[in-house]
């Protein structure tokens, strides 16, 4: 796997043509920009939507997704910050929704909607935490890999267990 980096934008472009050109699989990745953009138009949509739903319909649970939208960007402060958002937008939609007979239980409900975003966001951390860490494990394993062809290493040969230093059949 070819890797290589761009300081023009995250380094997408230049990683895929690199993977294109050395006809290795490549997944989707979408741009950051986008995720951003659709985590902010998925929140107006809903805190929209919430803003004029009565009280005791569900409007709320929807705060969910742009949360876990955000578990594809690679800052880990961003979910929870979305987590926060969604729990204000929560508070201003309960404060702006029309009321309704069916509306007893919703504090209750938007307190445990609330819960449910922070721990969606801690996991969010967690979770873009993890995978920083496993990238750069991966960058310092091919490093290794890397440094240890150029300084030609202790060489394996092809179908064989006995390396290029191994004089144990002379015993």
């Amino acid at each position: 796997m070819a890797i290589t980096s761009s300081t023009a934008d995250s380094g997408g472009d230049v990683e895929r043509e690199s993977h294109l050109r050395s006809g290795e699989a490549v997944w989707f990745e979408p741009s950051i920009n986008y995720i951003y953009l659709v985590i902010a138009v998925a929140m107006i949509a809903i805190a929209s939507y919430d803003f004029v739903t009565p009280l005791g319909m569900a409007s709320w649970v929807f705060y969910c997704i742009p949360i876990v939208i955000a578990f594809l960007l690679w800052q880990p402060a961003v979910p929870p910050m979305v987590a926060v958002l969604a729990t204000v937008l929560s508070v201003i939609g309960y404060l702006l929704s029309p009321p309704n007979s069916d509306a007893v239980f919703s504090i209750q409900n938007r307190s445990f909607a609330a819960v449910t975003y922070w721990v969606l966001g801690v996991a969010g951390f967690l979770f873009i935490r993890a995978k920083l860490a496993l990238k750069r494990q991966e960058w310092l394993q091919a490093a290794e890999v890397g440094l240890a062809q150029r300084i030609g290493g202790d060489y394996l040969y092809p179908n064989s267990a006995i390396t290029c230093w191994d004089f144990s059949h002379h015993i």
